[in-house]
C-alpha cells in the first residue's frame, strides 16, 4: 500500500528528534517545522513511499526541511518539468 501524506508526517512526528534540530540551527538549519530527522532515516521513508508525483507535491507544500527533502527523493524527473523547479526554488530558505 501507498504511503499518504498522513502517513508519512505520522511517522515524522513519531521520529522527531528536538536534540538534533536544536543542532541544526547552530547550522542555520531552522524554519517553521524541524523535526531533526537524519538523512538516511529519510532514505529509507523516500524508499519505502516509492516514486509518487502527487505525494511530492503535498510534501513539498508543507515548510519543513524534511517534507521538502522527502519530496525531491520521490518525484521522478520524467514527471518535473521547468515550472516546478522554478517555484520548488524561488522556495528555498537555506544553504
Amino acid at each position: 500500500m501507498a504511503l499518504t501524506f498522513n502517513a508519512i508526517y505520522q511517522r515524522l512526528q513519531a521520529q522527531r528528534d528536538p536534540t538534533a534540530a536544536t543542532g541544526m540551527a547552530r547550522f542555520a538549519i531552522t524554519g517553521p517545522d524541524v523535526f531533526g530527522i537524519s538523512l538516511p532515516a529519510l532514505r529509507a521513508l523516500a524508499k519505502e513511499a516509492g516514486r509518487d508525483h502527487d505525494l511530492a507535491a503535498q510534501l513539498w507544500a508543507w515548510p519543513s526541511r524534511e517534507t521538502r527533502i522527502l519530496a525531491t527523493m520521490i518525484d521522478h524527473w520524467k514527471w518535473v518539468d521547468e515550472t516546478q523547479m522554478e517555484t520548488w526554488a524561488a522556495d528555498f530558505s537555506g544553504w
